[in-house]
């Protein structure tokens, strides 16, 4: 490579206002501008393009990272979510499967022909559960299957809640249900 010089001037008054080298040389003769060598200006480039190659790559590198550091946050928030979601759910279940037994276990006492039927017609704003343990509030439970004997005597045996109920339908001569005459 031969050498070469090539200039390099800071931009003069007149064309840093918009006019052109030409003009300015003509305007105001002033000092050479500095010239370097070609081989200089080229390593130059060269270390300025290797430069902007390792920032580029660098700022791809931070941009993965964040992405990752952010993903594996926004999975993690995803799993706490449907980690608290199953545990309410399953506290729900929970809850209810200890009201059904609870209110099961009360109208199982009670002589009733059809508990199921019973725990069914008993809804949760008839006899409030506690929210805590599930369990039905006994002086309404109590009171509710007395509502249900009065409105539904056929849906309770003789003896039902201690009363006759069954056994005054029987003697008035309401219907028995099949199990009532083969048992007689």
């Amino acid at each position: 490579m031969s050498e070469e010089v090539v200039p390099v001037a800071a931009p003069q008054p007149a064309e840093a206002a918009g006019g052109t080298g030409a003009e300015a040389a003509a305007q105001s003769p002033g000092p050479e501008p500095e010239t370097f060598s070609l081989e200089y200006v080229q390593k130059l480039r060269q270390e300025a393009a290797q430069h902007r190659v390792r920032a580029t790559a660098a700022e791809g590198r931070v941009t993965q990272f964040e992405e990752a550091n952010k993903t594996e946050a926004q999975r993690a928030a995803d799993r706490l979510k449907a980690l608290e979601d199953e545990n309410n759910t399953l506290k729900a279940a929970r809850l209810q499967d200890a009201r059904e037994k609870s209110l099961t276990r009360a109208v199982g006492e009670t002589n009733a022909l059809y508990p199921d039927l019973i725990v069914a017609k008993i809804s949760e704003a008839l006899v409030p559960s506690d929210p805590k343990t599930g369990e039905p509030d006994p002086a309404a439970l109590k009171a509710a299957l007395t509502q249900l004997q009065k409105s539904y005597p056929a849906l309770f045996g003789a003896g039902a809640l201690g009363g006759d109920a069954g056994a005054a339908r029987n003697t008035q001569g309401a219907r028995a249900d099949m199990n009532t005459l083969l048992r007689s």
